[in-house]
């Protein structure tokens, strides 16, 4: 933007994705307004650039919540607290930054219009999500945010960015039904708070004798997840399963204890492969042949191919025929609803005389869609597609040396 000679092009770029848990389908037979629902797991992101003029960004993002229907979208939660500074001149924003999230929570509905009672789909999220994110173009203790928000301080003088967020309480997608007959609420999707904070970090270091490097990390503890729950009253649940909607065996499937992490470095003096890996995580299902629940790892190839099925059976409720059913045909390589096993993509690396140009690293978490369905008198008042996809952990950075003379 201004005269000067030309530097050394740095990028760095870490990301905790948003993700998404997808519904669409069908509510009261139909007779809902709804076209489709999104939950968004809590996120984080930092990201640098330095040559003439250094930029520094980081945000740590609530979950958001949203239905689309004829009327069109309606969104709610999303809090995001977002830091950024650069070195502009003609730039207002400031050298240094912080920011803190303190989510208040929300939830929206789509519910029946006829009387009475409740039929329909309700996403809450819970208040008391966490999140710091701060931003520096010359790190130093002097700064009032730290950067990185935890773990070690960055005080060379060179540019840093650093955001976390942890989910402290549930998100819940919730079946209310008490309008065709009384069974209660039924949670098709419970997210409970994770063990730790996910965190994002980008930042320049210096290598003796050299430009030096910028350098990204990125891990996440994802959530717990559980998926198919059984209404909550007026019906007895499949032997082995819990009608209490806080009973891990009140779902037909869970995941619980993921964690990954990625790793990347480039610039002059930095050679290092990209690294990233799946750091834990288990997938349990509900048997029906043994009426218990089996547990893989959550990168088990044995997944892909994957059925569960998780059916109550006709149970009658007053005068009614009331059928609770969740569906995954991992065994039909045609079917939709299947388990997809979590993956290390292979890295992304271009390297000259020993330096690293272009380093990236991601990892594929575990992604999981079912059907979702609640049938009376032979009528499918509850049929839903659900979609479980965390998202794609990612860093990448990029070198540029500055032009030779001459």
């Amino acid at each position: 933007p201004f005269a000067a000679p030309c530097q050394p092009f740095f990028y760095g770029l870490a990301e905790v994705p948003e993700g998404s848990i997808t519904f669409t389908g069908l509510l009261h037979d139909g007779a809902v307004d709804f076209e489709s629902g999104i939950m968004n797991f809590p996120s984080a992101r930092a990201s640098v650039q330095q040559e003439q003029v250094t930029v520094a960004d980081a945000a740590a993002i609530e979950s958001q919540i949203s239905f689309k229907d004829t009327a069109g979208l309606e969104e709610a939660a999303g809090l995001v607290a977002e830091a950024d500074a650069d070195t502009d001149p003609a730039s207002s924003y400031p050298a240094t930054a912080g920011a803190t999230l303190a989510g208040p929570g929300a939830f929206l509905q789509r519910l029946q219009t006829d009387c009475c009672d409740e039929m329909g789909l309700r996403f809450t999220v819970s208040s008391g999500q966490t999140g710091t994110s701060s931003v520096t173009t010359s790190a130093s203790a002097a700064d009032p945010d730290a950067c990185p928000p935890s773990g070690t301080r960055e005080t060379d003088v060179l540019p840093c960015a650093g955001a976390e967020v942890r989910q402290m309480n549930p998100v819940t997608a919730t079946v209310p039904f008490d309008h065709v007959t009384a069974i209660g609420d039924a949670n098709v999707v419970r997210v409970t708070g994770s063990s730790s904070a996910s965190k994002a970090t980008a930042d320049r270091d210096p290598v003796t004798g050299t430009d030096g490097i910028v350098d990204v990390q990125a891990s996440r503890a994802l959530p717990a997840l559980y998926l198919g729950g059984f209404p909550t009253s007026g019906m007895t649940p499949p032997a082995g399963m819990s009608a209490t909607n806080t009973d891990d065996a009140n779902y037909c499937m869970r995941v619980t204890g993921y964690a990954d992490s990625a790793h990347a470095a480039a610039g002059e003096g930095t050679s290092a492969a990209p690294t990233a890996s799946i750091d834990g995580g288990t997938f349990s299902y509900y048997d029906e042949a043994t009426s218990s629940y089996v547990s893989l790892p959550v990168s088990d190839p044995a997944l892909d191919l994957l059925s569960v099925h998780c059916d109550s059976g006709n149970r009658s409720v007053g005068a009614d025929t009331v059928r609770w059913e969740v569906r995954v045909t991992g065994s039909n390589p045609n079917s939709t609803n299947r388990v997809l096993a979590a993956s290390v993509p292979p890295a992304v690396q271009s390297t000259d005389s020993g330096d690293n140009l272009e380093a990236g690293s991601s990892v594929q978490p575990i992604r999981i869609t079912f059907r979702y369905l609640v049938w009376v008198n032979g009528t499918p008042e509850i049929d839903l597609k659900v979609s479980v996809d965390p998202g794609t952990l990612l860093t990448s950075g990029i070198y540029g040396p500055p032009p030779e003379a001459g």
